[in-house]
């Protein structure tokens, strides 16, 4: 009964990540739509107080003779044809729209007839590289927090939400406002998350826990988050359903963004300045990437004042900014830059880069069907894709191998290696001695831990430290029956996180190289040893294959204490039977019968 709550939320968490994942890839990649049946425009860049800041020549607002600096009578259009018209227009192709335009004071009505928007391959390239790069965005942001749902891992997976390059204008298009406005307000939510959850994902990264002025900082982030959704609701409700002007909440919302910014980059550089050691080198490129995707807006602002006419340019710019979330994804599965249990094995690994295989199949299956849907080459060019990714899974399957192996994996394998060698000779050590020394050193050594100790049985109720790494003066130097992890172990006969038992001693390594594992070490069924570990130097956790690893070499260390103790009760009864003889031969010599 008390797993069935725990269960019951975890699967609702996953319900909800899977909806709002799902929510915002279909909402961004219906864009794709645009590249077979392309969006109606009226040729117009307006304000959200209707005023014109841009025509397109020979678009239908140029023809009627609309130009920069006019205004549209927005106060007296329906909610629907505001949406067609500002912030930038996006309507149903042939779409008629009668307006009142302002000029110096005199009002006109003009009718315009919305065209297809204009489809160069410079446009076609642009959305289908945003479309790739808001994929990129949410499958990340999607995998990590599924992975592993903590509060610093919520955050990022809401910055890769709300920071998504998607256009969103085929969904603008074909929306009617006043039914549509539960769809409006999920987008816009998500969309003031992004920021503001950047900023709690910096206070957090490399934090246990955030107290003083990270916390302050973190409780500001969820302030802005929330001024932000209601600047934008009032943009949805003032400007488009109400017809009144909004431009004035233009300039707050800047700051904000602006000051979420700064905020993200002062959080960052004093979070590098704390750092020490490798931890510096686990969030570097990390930094870059944040810092390319906050400097990413402000480029495309750059763009868009040089040159409005190139809409292409100012799109494909925003695909720099997904270096954000493939640096951070980079960060947590290689350097695990949060502190936190994050698992990730080969299999993760490999099932992932097969749902993308899969996925970029079905998606040159759509668009081989809809762009040749009228000739038989459709037909041909599916069987051709088929037959080639069929005849390239072979070799893929080879480079992925090595590419998982040595781009995220190339130190475990190293490691791994390591310790079969040493859980291979470990059984044919010659002493007691040898064999301390090497599990406590070769240990350490192979995964790069900061601590480790081993702790062997030497009466029925004691566990005398014998070797040890990381483990200074005045740390423990034994371990008795009513020690807890003693106890533990006793029943478990498993390795056990000592965080999942509560073991707390005043006198172990402390910081970096606190003990965070033990493994048992069985000789002919009962507790011959302890080994104690310390966390990595990169600070990442224990995984399942480093468990299996370390279970190997347990039971190598059993097999070579059994062997060592086998071969010292030997030795011991060769002496006895050595001083057996040697009595029985003094008795004799004195005359005494010696009993057979």
């Amino acid at each position: 009964m008390h797993g069935a709550a725990p269960s019951g939320r975890s699967g609702l968490r996953t319900i909800v990540i899977v909806a709002l994942s799902l929510f915002v890839l279909v909402s961004g990649t219906a864009d794709l739509r645009r590249l077979t049946h392309p969006i109606g425009v009226f040729g117009t860049v307006a304000d959200l107080d209707g005023v014109l800041t841009a025509v397109a020549p020979g678009s239908p607002a140029s023809n009627a003779g609309i130009r920069p600096g006019d205004r549209f009578d927005i106060a007296a259009l329906k909610p629907q044809q505001r949406w067609w018209l500002f912030p930038h227009n996006c309507a149903p192709s042939a779409a008629s729209l009668t307006v009142g335009v302002i000029h110096n004071g005199i009002e006109r009505e003009v009718t315009m007839i919305s065209v297809p928007e204009p489809m160069q391959a410079t446009v076609q390239a642009a959305i289908v590289v945003d479309v790739l790069a808001g994929i990129i965005f949410v499958l990340i942001g999607t995998f990590t927090v599924l992975l592993r749902p903590t509060a610093v891992v919520w955050a990022f997976y809401l910055f890769c939400l709300g920071s998504a390059p998607f256009p969103y204008r085929e969904f603008d298009a074909a929306l009617h406002v006043p039914l549509s406005c539960l769809w409006i307000a999920v987008i816009l939510t998500i969309g003031a998350a992004g920021l503001p959850g950047l900023l709690i994902f910096s206070v957090r990264i490399l934090q246990d826990s955030v107290s003083g002025w990270r916390l302050w900082v973190e409780r500001g982030a969820w302030l802005a988050f929330a001024a932000v959704a209601v600047l934008y609701y009032c943009y949805v409700v003032r400007a488009y359903l109400l017809g009144l002007p909004v431009e004035w909440a233009s300039a707050p919302m800047e700051r904000i963004h602006i000051a979420l910014r700064l905020a993200v980059v002062a959080v960052l550089i004093a979070t590098y300045l704390r750092a020490l050691g490798t931890d510096r080198q686990r969030i570097r490129w990390m930094f870059v990437g944040i810092g390319i995707a906050l400097v990413t807006p402000y480029l495309q602002l750059l763009l868009s004042g040089l040159d409005i006419t190139t809409p292409a340019f100012y799109d494909v710019i925003a695909v720099v900014g997904a270096v954000a979330p493939i640096g951070v994804a980079y960060a947590i599965l290689k350097h695990r830059v949060v502190n936190v249990s994050f698992f990730v094995s080969r299999t993760i690994v490999y099932g992932t880069i097969t749902a993308i295989v899969v996925a970029a199949f079905a998606f040159i299956d759509w668009l081989v069907g809809k762009v040749l849907d009228q000739s038989r080459l459709a037909i041909v060019a599916e069987v051709a894709t088929a037959v080639g990714i069929g005849f390239w899974m072979n070799a893929l399957h080879r480079q992925i191998d090595r590419l998982v192996d040595n781009v995220l994996f190339k130190s475990r394998h190293v490691a791994e290696r390591a310790l079969m060698r040493f859980a291979a000779g470990l059984p044919h050590a010659a002493s007691f001695e040898l064999a301390d020394d090497m599990l406590a050193d070769e240990t350490a050594a192979a995964l790069g831990l900061a601590s480790a100790a081993v702790f062997r049985r030497t009466s029925p109720h004691r566990f005398e430290r014998m070797s040890a790494v990381g483990w200074g003066a005045g740390t423990a130097t034994c371990l008795d029956e009513r020690d807890r992890l003693v106890l533990q172990l006793e029943g478990e006969r498993q390795a056990l996180r000592l965080s999942e038992i509560r073991w707390s001693r005043a006198d172990v390594p402390a910081g970096s190289a606190e003990p965070a594992l033990a493994i048992p070490i069985l000789i002919r069924h009962e507790l011959g040893a302890i080994v104690v570990l310390g966390p990595h130097k990169t600070g990442e956790d224990f995984d399942a294959d480093e468990l299996r690893l370390l279970s190997n070499c347990a039971v190598a260390a059993g097999a070579a204490y059994d062997h060592l103790d086998a071969d010292a009760l030997r030795r011991r009864v060769d002496e006895l039977q050595h001083t057996v003889e040697s009595l029985r031969t003094n008795l004799q010599t004195h005359g005494v019968p010696s009993a057979t």
